[in-house]
């Protein structure tokens, strides 16, 4: 996570010594991501009229089914028009998957534990909706579906391939 903060902020500086009359850089945060108990920091540049790109990161957990993440994504994205684009994307994740097995006194009734720990990789595609796009901020949903291979797997083991699936509300300010 280090490296990409610092990736960041290289990538801001780059950014503002490039700068024009048009706002060019947003930094965006996943409101959806506040589900997962933790933090994403999104930065997008606009090389053009119809390409930008997008670094993302971000981080969290669901406690209820012990499920953590971490992942770093680039984005590539297409304007189809003002307000609407797709485009394909690189997500790299690491993944924790940790939940007791479970069986009831009478023993009639039980859940299996799973044990599991993967780094993977996963290109897909995305689509998105610029909700508000204003002077100064920036609003947009988005979903993608990749498939991803794992690199690395400890614990129980379900395969080396994943379906990968995103979906979010950013919301951030332009630069």
């Amino acid at each position: 996570m280090k490296i990409l903060l610092l990736f960041i902020l290289i990538f801001l500086f780059v950014a503002d010594n490039i700068h024009s009359q048009v706002r060019k850089v947003s930094i965006n945060t996943n409101i959806l991501n506040l589900v997962a108990s933790g933090p994403s920091l999104a930065v997008n540049y606009d090389m053009s009229i119809n390409w930008s790109i997008q670094l993302y990161g971000s981080t969290g957990r669901f406690n209820g089914i012990g499920y953590s993440f971490k992942t770093g994504i680039i984005d590539f994205k297409y304007h189809l028009a003002k307000n609407m684009y797709v485009g394909p994307y690189l997500r790299y994740i690491e993944k924790t998957i940790y939940r007791p097995g479970y069986v009831d006194r009478t023993g009639f009734v039980s859940a299996p534990g799973r044990d599991f720990q993967g780094r993977g990789i996963s290109p897909g595609g995305s689509f998105g909706f610029k909700i508000v796009n204003s002077k100064r901020l920036n609003i947009e949903s988005f979903v993608g579906v990749g498939y991803g291979k794992f690199i690395s797997q400890r614990g129980d083991k379900t395969g080396s391939g994943f379906l990968d699936a995103r979906i979010g509300i950013l919301t951030g300010v332009k630069f």
